[in-house]
């Protein structure tokens, strides 16, 4: 059984990121993503979730460690899948976003908000990693090429679905946002 709402979304809130050169990720999350997108990006920023990376560092054996969506040297980490990739930076250039390589994840997440000026912009940061995370395990357990188009479709679906769950006030910023971006 997971964490109460309330509860989780504190935990969010006021998380110690485990990630290197990350501290306190103090942040404000409007609560209307789905319990399982908060989780995996707390499971993110507790360097937990089950990349390339965490299943080498359990002792499991892999034939190959490295990330599934550029086949490049570097070993499939969570900063590395939704962040550094060549294909995680081709989705976040959907939305214009573009950064340079080892920032922390606190760094990248502060200059996302000053691009992307509304109140609920750590939610569609959450979403877009969650969205990078499906494409990911679409590739390993549907053999799926992944595309960017399909992060942009993965996301547009999201984004929609979001509409339905998020509290009424947020509701027209949300489907503004969606038209001027999707």
């Amino acid at each position: 059984m997971g964490l109460c709402p309330v509860l989780f979304i504190q935990s969010i809130q006021n998380t110690h990121c485990s990630l290197p050169g990350c501290t306190n990720f103090q942040m404000a999350v409007e609560d209307f993503l789905p319990r399982k997108t908060q989780k995996k990006f707390w499971l993110a920023l507790n360097d937990s979730l089950s990349t390339r990376n965490m299943i080498r560092r359990r002792g499991m054996h892999l034939d190959d460690y490295q990330c599934v969506l550029c086949q490049q040297p570097p070993e499939e980490t969570i900063m590395h899948l939704l962040f550094y990739c060549p294909f995680a930076k081709n989705c976040w250039g959907l939305m214009n976003f573009h950064f340079v390589d080892h920032l922390s994840i606190q760094q990248i997440f502060q200059a996302w908000k000053s691009l992307v000026k509304i109140e609920f912009s750590l939610d569609i940061f959450i979403l877009l990693c969650w969205v990078i995370w499906m494409i990911r395990n679409d590739v390993i357990f549907r053999n799926k090429n992944p595309t960017v188009q399909d992060c942009k479709r993965y996301l547009t679906v999201e984004a929609l679905l979001l509409l339905h769950r998020c509290k009424a006030r947020i509701n027209p910023l949300l489907k503004s946002w969606i038209n001027s971006n999707l």
